[in-house]
């Protein structure tokens, strides 16, 4: 069986993939459509930062088979062409506590671990995936609560 295409992803892993594989400006140099796409005039009183935009396009981009979304995902295998052939080649729990390993240091390996699991033509395997990054997300959503509810108590303590 193949490997899933990026355009069959569902929106939480396509976001985590680009997001943790891409910078914004890198994603711009891989289309010219793309970054059209991105020039979006200002509007007064609105601002979208700019990153949000471009995640955004490609995002959206990838929801269908073009030839953005082809290129993203040529650039992708490249990226990750050794971590492909060699989770191919691995038990599924293997890969998986793998990535695991990866999210829970943040190693360099985290984005080619989410391309590897969430395109293996395992079902099994990219369903666990799904919930690892689930699992990923909701870390860092509550890490970045935890942040901002800091930076809101010692804006209140300097206040009084």
């Amino acid at each position: 069986m193949e490997r899933r295409r990026i355009w069959e992803l569902n929106c939480l892993g396509m976001d985590a993939i680009l997001c943790t594989s891409f910078d914004p400006d890198e994603l711009l140099t891989i289309d010219e459509d793309l970054r059209r796409r991105c020039d979006i005039p200002e509007h007064p009183g609105v601002r979208v930062p700019r990153p949000m935009i471009v995640y955004g396009a490609a995002h959206k981009a990838c929801h269908t088979d073009n030839q953005v979304s082809r290129k993203i995902e040529k650039r992708l295998d490249a990226m990750y062409g050794q971590l492909l052939d060699r989770s191919g080649r691995m038990d599924p729990f293997d890969v998986l506590m793998t990535c695991y390993q990866a999210s829970e240091e943040a190693s360099e390996d985290l984005a080619g671990c989410l391309w590897t699991v969430l395109t293996d033509s395992r079902k099994e395997l990219r369903q666990q995936g799904l919930f690892w990054v689930q699992g990923i997300m909701i870390r860092s959503i509550l890490h970045w609560m935890r942040s901002w509810r800091r930076c809101r108590e010692e804006a209140h303590r300097k206040s009084t």
